[in-house]
This record gives C-alpha cells, sequence and structure tokens, in this order.
C-alpha cells in the first residue's frame, strides 16, 4: 500500500476521534437570533437595500462614506441568487455591558464563491450593526482548506509519516497490553501507553507549527479539521508504547533464551 493511501486512512481514523462537525462546532459560537439577524442584513446587500442596512448600523457609521463603501459592496455581488450558503465562522464576545457577535457565510454564485460577515452589537434590547464586509475568493473554502498531500514541505511529510508510526506503535502496543495474562499494574500500563508526551502541532494549510513539551496527546497522534480554518496534525512521542513493546520484546527473548538452554 503506498504511503497516500496510508496516510488517507490514518487521518481520516484519527479524525473519527478528534475532529467536530464543522457546521456544529460553527453554530456553538452563535445563537439562532445571531444567525437571522446577520442572514437579514445579508439579504438586504444582496438585494441592494442600502437604507435599509443604513437605519440599523451604528449611528457614527451612518455616513456618506460608509454609503459609498455599501454601494460598491452591492456592485460586486452577483445579482442572481446564490447557488449555496454555508455558515463559515461565528465569533462572539459577551460582557456585562454588551454583545458582540460576528457572523460569516460562503456565498456560492456557480463558479464565484464570497465571504460576507455580518458583525452587531447588542446593548440592552437595542441591536446596531457595526461590521460588514464581502470578499471574493479565489476558491470555495472546502477546496482551499481540503487536506491535501500535493505541494508540501519535508516538514509536512515528516510530521504525517511521524502520525502514522506513532498511531501503529500505540495500537499495537495497546492491543498486546491488554490480551497479556498476568500483567501487573494493567490499567497504568494502559493509561502510558495511550498517552504520548510533548505535542508538535502543524497546520497543513500554512505549515506553521508550534512544539509544546510539557503536554499529552491521545494515541500520540491527531488531526483535526477546525471550523474551516484547515487541518491541524498533531504528533506526540509514544513514549509508553516504546516502553511496552521493548519490554515485551525482552521477556519474551529472555524467555526464549532461559529455553533453549
Amino acid at each position: 500500500m503506498r504511503l497516500p493511501r496510508i496516510a488517507f486512512l490514518a487521518l481520516s481514523a484519527l479524525a473519527l476521534l478528534t475532529a467536530c462537525s464543522q457546521d456544529a462546532l460553527v453554530r456553538k459560537f452563535s445563537s439562532e437570533e445571531d444567525l437571522k439577524v446577520a442572514t437579514r442584513c445579508i439579504d438586504e446587500l444582496l438585494a441592494g437595500r442600502i437604507d435599509e442596512i443604513q437605519a440599523r448600523m451604528d449611528p457614527p457609521l451612518r455616513t456618506a462614506e460608509i454609503r459609498s463603501v455599501l454601494e460598491q459592496m452591492v456592485e460586486q455581488l452577483p445579482k442572481e441568487k446564490p447557488s449555496a450558503v454555508k455558515l463559515v465562522g461565528a465569533q462572539l464576545n459577551v460582557t456585562t455591558e454588551k454583545r458582540e457577535s460576528n457572523i460569516t457565510y460562503q456565498y456560492s454564485f456557480g463558479e464565484q464563491h464570497f465571504l460576507i460577515n455580518c458583525a452587531t452589537r447588542t446593548t440592552g434590547t437595542e441591536r446596531v450593526i457595526f461590521g460588514l464586509n464581502t470578499h471574493l475568493l479565489d476558491a470555495s473554502l472546502e477546496e482551499t482548506q481540503r487536506f491535501k498531500l500535493e505541494g508540501k514541505t519535508p516538514l509536512h511529510y515528516a510530521v504525517l509519516l511521524g502520525v502514522i508510526i506513532a498511531l501503529a506503535l500505540t495500537l499495537a502496543a495497546l492491543i498486546r497490553c491488554v490480551m497479556e495474562k498476568d500483567l501487573r499494574r494493567k490499567w497504568l500500563w494502559v493509561l502510558f501507553i495511550i498517552f504520548g508526551i510533548g505535542q508538535l502541532e502543524l497546520n497543513w494549510i500554512d505549515g506553521a507549527w508550534i512544539f509544546k513539551p510539557v503536554s499529552i496527546q491521545l494515541f500520540s497522534a491527531g488531526a483535526a479539521s477546525i471550523g474551516y480554518d484547515g487541518w491541524v496534525v498533531t504528533l506526540a512521542l509514544p513514549l509508553g508504547a516504546i516502553v511496552y513493546l521493548v519490554r515485551r520484546y525482552r521477556n519474551h527473548r529472555a524467555m526464549a533464551l532461559s529455553n533453549e538452554a
């Protein structure tokens, strides 16, 4: 089996263990009311109803300059009905004085894709719009953020190979440990095996990485797609698995030598 196939299977398995549904994850940071208000604002923008948007904007933003910016946004956006709409981002900031919500959607018009976000602020019972932006994408987020092997650096491939090896060692050690009879303190061995030491986190999209020496990682490897920000691959040292497998090898070798004698 070739490495790309192995990599795909390994990352798929890890994703099932560590990744949340993207839509569900994004929705955790927004309420139905936030989504409703943002959708209404964007619908008004698509329809060119600038007056309605300005009437609900923060008073300092109700200027001729802002109106000109809104008109440019309307001009940039296609006039036809979007072929797909997807919630891709949500930020929430709550204090004792106010509640701020920033909702981002991906609007697709055939082969054209736009990010459109609407930010609102609620103070008491009053809600105002304090941010509205549009951005034309080169390709859909599903395309630009998907997990790909081509065009990556040696670091990407090294980390991915390490993930496969660490996961394989951990699973092999865990299975043998559970099946081993008369193993003292088996539950301690299991805990030692399933947690890797340290963490190397690699952003698969841009190659940015961070090392956390004082950390533990379940199964010594992880892969998660966080919202629509791309994949993060995590590698840890499977110390427990290595120690157990070496111990098991030495015990079996000693037993074999004893039988030969």
